[in-house]
């Protein structure tokens, strides 16, 4: 609804707050899971991401690696200023 708006300078809330617009260019891996435990994805360590982001997936992989979009890790976040 409001992402395609502009903040007084003309940045648009699609550029500024790219998480909450789905505009952000990373996406988490949907084969990932906890070693040991499928039916423990993405989704499962978004619950409690500062816990879980640092889990070992059944690749080996972190969840921080391999969940970059719900760890943080994607490097587009949304303003704390728009």
């Amino acid at each position: 609804k409001y992402c395609s708006k502009a903040q007084y300078d003309g940045t648009l809330a699609l550029e500024a707050c790219a998480r909450s617009c789905s505009t952000c260019d990373c996406e988490d891996d949907s084969s990932w899971y906890r070693a040991g435990k499928p039916s423990k994805g993405c989704d499962w360590v978004g619950k409690k991401a500062k816990k879980r982001c640092n889990k070992v997936g059944s690749d080996g992989t972190l969840a921080s690696e391999s969940c970059p979009y719900t760890c943080g890790e994607c490097g587009c976040q949304n303003s704390a200023t728009w």
